[in-house]
């Protein structure tokens, strides 16, 4: 049953629309809506959520969804994350181009300590580098699986 009342139109029980329905302004709906088309909303238009509970966009992890008309999936498998420390600064990266090493005979050699002194230190930096990756990835999945974009 509908009725208008004021400015507003109050709906009770089942609607059935078998073609366009169109709302300028505001409506309010108490109870599950089933779509079965395709929703199209105009350009400069937002979905606005409350901020108490929260929305969720699928309601079981079987349920499909993609973005930008990818086939629909279902939420992927969860990464096993043994590395647990997480950063979300990319710092500069410090390694450098390790020394070319000896001449002649010893020709890529590290035949003085400065030159293997200088290739631990490239070594070093390195893993420090990918480290901070590392960091930086792990913090990322861990925002993604609280978003619930990554199992």
């Amino acid at each position: 049953m509908a009725k208008i009342i004021g400015d507003s139109l109050e709906v009770t029980g089942a609607v059935d629309l078998d073609s366009t329905l169109n709302v300028d302004g505001a409506t309010t709906h108490v109870g599950t809506t089933a779509l079965n088309d395709d929703v199209t909303i105009a350009d400069a238009k937002n979905i606005i959520l409350n901020t108490t509970t929260g929305t969720k966009i699928g309601t079981a992890t079987t349920q499909k969804l993609s973005f930008y008309n990818a086939t629909p999936i279902v939420r992927p498998g969860a990464y096993t994350q043994t590395y647990t420390t997480a950063a979300k600064t990319v710092p500069n990266a410090t390694a450098s181009n390790p020394p070319a090493g000896g001449t002649g005979a010893t020709a890529g050699a590290y035949d003085t300590a400065s030159n293997r002194n200088l290739m631990i230190t490239s070594l070093t930096n390195v893993i420090a580098d990918v480290d901070a990756l590392r960091k930086v990835v792990t913090a990322l999945i861990d925002d993604l699986q609280a978003l619930g974009l990554v199992g």
